[in-house]
């Protein structure tokens, strides 16, 4: 009960991007269950979004202040959190496709081809396969391997035909190729969608949150284990 409990408010508290209350919660939990897969691949994902640029660039007011480090060094602690997830399972498709997303933002790319293979050869939710194909996408690029990457950035458009992400990518692809007609043609395919920005259209949008999307779930089994409803 204890366990459900930790991971079901961290996953709330994710959901609610209450980042601060997530890492309260991940110190207590990280020293009761150090051997749980899921306990460092939530800290993982919160140096995550740490060294996202929305985090590095925001401002607040003072006496506000920021406790995270460098876009470097949180990706640094995402992926020592990450490894440690998939080590202790190697089963955790999802933990693998976020552990090269970060390997990728450190340029390390081959290793990040590689465990992004790994996770789309096991993943079947469409949320997560889109993810795979963007990030094998740009991995791809980055190694120069192109028509890879173009079929990467075209199974993401598959996957979720209304979204912006996979044009910006082919459109990026072809100008890393110098191929500048394409690459404008690509951008302006933009132009042809339904212009809404949303998260059905582009799951991009929501990329910090799709660790968290069974939270309402894992909710209601913590309610059931404590026997109802908590106040």
């Amino acid at each position: 009960m204890v366990f459900q409990w930790y991971i079901a408010t961290t996953a709330y508290m994710f959901s609610q991007r209450q980042w601060g209350f997530v890492e309260l919660n991940l110190q207590l939990a990280q020293k009761y269950y150090p051997a749980d897969p899921i306990i460092p691949f939530y800290a993982g994902v919160l140096h995550e979004i740490r060294a996202a640029a929305k985090s590095q660039n925001a401002l607040y007011p003072y006496p506000r202040s920021f406790y995270f480090d460098s876009k470097e060094e949180e990706l640094k602690l995402a992926l020592k959190f990450f490894q440690q997830a998939v080590q202790a399972d190697r089963r955790f498709w999802e933990a693998h496709l976020h552990l090269g997303r970060v390997m990728g933002l450190l340029g390390k790319h081959e290793n990040a081809s590689a465990e992004l293979r790994i996770a789309a050869e096991a993943l079947h939710d469409p949320q997560l396969q889109y993810y795979c194909s963007l990030f094998l996408g740009y991995e791809f690029m980055m190694l120069n391997r192109l028509d890879e990457a173009r079929a990467q950035f075209e199974s993401a458009k598959t996957l979720f035909p209304d979204a912006q992400s996979p044009l910006l990518g082919l459109s990026r692809l072809a100008q890393r190729n110098g191929d500048m007609q394409n690459a404008f043609l690509a951008a302006q395919e933009l132009f042809k969608l339904p212009g809404r920005n949303s998260i059905e259209d582009d799951p991009w949008w929501n990329y910090d949150l799709s660790h968290a999307r069974n939270a309402s779930a894992l909710l209601s089994e913590m309610r059931k284990a404590f026997g109802g409803p908590l106040r």
